[in-house]
């Protein structure tokens, strides 16, 4: 593993973790449990307890007593891909070895080629097609539950990993270990301290670093019992984004090399750690830069997920899935919806939540159309950051193994070293992550 600094071997920074607002999370190869939550009459369903808006409402077909959901919505929460042929009005579903071909108005299904008689037919309703959920959802192996004093559905689904032609790999044991250590104190208060440390190695091929982000956005906290039910993992900390008095954001927070949100306080010089592209850990110092390009032109960042970067006015908008309201735009605006470096379609109006974790909106007053080129690049003291997961952090308080905080950076040192338990990360010399509590 390639360290991506010389000079940073060792380091721990401050995490606040009172607030809840960027999460490292480590799992392990093995299936993920997708609870989908639907509810009769409702335009809004519930992924992993994320909320997400449908384009029809959930209903009761009368004529078959079953329930129909939105297509779609459906099948992408399985991870499935859905083709629509428009011809023979057919839909076809395909999810690992299982393909569904329904067809529009018809009770006869196919299930890898063979026919099969489905209890309702497939719809359209407000040029939306809705179909039988516990048809879609049984056929890929999925748990449905019918609660009928609330009128709602739960659907349970474990989704595997792709297996790519090979058995997905097993978990080691010793890829996450938990080391305590005991060391005595110099505070008169205090004869002894004791850390409990959780050592990832980051190079095991059943370990993966996730970024997460609390699903009420900035200046909201997810409970911790939420977020480990959640995301599932084995091990996770806080990162430190907020100045821990005001509980106000302060830094950069970027997930997968799109921002979620943009200091605003105007500071140009900062300390970030994280995951780059290829899931390694790093740590960099110094002024950030975000170069959005859109057919070879670069155009100033004015806002991201509706909050303003300092010293912007004009110019364009980012939005990411972790924005919850409704964006429609204004005058000559246009809402782009952005992925793998291209425009994907022109929508109006939009709501972000929908997007899936490697699309984003762009809203810009210039015309665009599908197939335009976008990139969003990301410099931090001139070095390449791209598609990296990072928050900002400081002040440093291990350097090359020595303690070290420089005082001119940073003014307002008090408020972080307060007294009390504090949550820790580091990078080794070993290049591992290090969670320290």
């Amino acid at each position: 593993m390639k360290r991506t600094q010389k000079s940073i071997v060792n380091l721990i920074v401050i995490l606040a973790i009172a607030f809840s607002a960027f999460n490292l999370a480590i799992r392990q190869a093995g299936a993920e449990t997708v609870k989908i939550t639907l509810f009769v009459g409702k335009v809004s369903a519930y992924v992993n307890g994320r909320e997400v808006p449908l384009d029809v409402p959930v209903i009761i077909d009368k004529s078959c007593n079953r329930t129909l959901v939105p297509l779609r919505f459906i099948s992408e929460s399985f991870g499935a891909n859905v083709n629509w042929d428009r011809k023979e009005r057919k839909i076809t579903i395909t999810l690992n070895n299982e393909t569904i071909e329904l067809y529009i108005g018809k009770r006869t299904a196919y299930i890898n080629g063979k026919p099969i008689l489905t209890d309702c037919k497939p719809k359209i309703l407000f040029g939306r097609t809705i179909v039988p959920v516990r048809f879609i959802s049984e056929v890929f192996g999925a748990k449905v539950l019918w609660f009928p004093k609330d009128k709602k559905i739960e659907i349970l689904f474990e989704k595997h990993p792709e297996e790519e032609g090979k058995n997905p790999a097993k978990a080691n044991p010793n890829a996450v270990t938990l080391i305590k250590k005991t060391v005595k104190a110099r505070d008169g208060e205090i004869n002894k301290i004791t850390f409990y440390i959780v050592k990832i190695i980051t190079k095991d091929k059943t370990v993966k670093i996730l970024p997460f982000l609390s699903d009420g956005g900035p200046k909201t906290r997810e409970s911790y019992s939420s977020f480990i039910k959640r995301v599932k993992p084995v091990a996770a900390i806080n990162g430190g984004t907020f100045d821990l008095e005001a509980n106000i954001l302060t830094g950069d927070v970027v997930k997968n090399g799109v921002p979620q949100f943009v200091r605003t306080d105007g500071y140009e010089y900062t300390e970030t750690m994280g995951v780059d592209k290829n899931g390694t850990p790093f740590f960099a110092d110094g002024k950030i830069d975000y170069t959005l390009n859109i057919n070879g032109s670069n155009v100033p960042i004015v806002s991201v997920n509706g909050f303003r970067i300092y010293g912007h006015h004009s110019g364009a908008a980012i939005y990411t899935n972790w924005y919850k309201n409704k964006i429609t735009p204004e005058n000559r605006e246009q809402i782009a919806l952005v992925k793998d470096g291209a425009v994907k379609k022109i929508t109006n109006p939009l709501y972000p939540q929908t997007l899936s974790d490697d699309e984003w909106a762009l809203v810009f007053n210039n015309e665009l159309k599908e197939g335009d080129k976008v990139s969003l690049k990301i410099l931090i003291n001139g070095k390449d950051y791209s598609g990296s997961s990072f928050m900002r952090c400081g002040p440093l308080l291990v350097k090359n193994g020595k303690a070290y905080i420089d005082y001119k950076k940073y003014e307002n040192l008090n408020r972080t070293m307060k007294r009390g338990a504090r949550s820790l990360l580091g990078i080794g010399k070993d290049g591992n992550f290090y969670f320290i509590y």
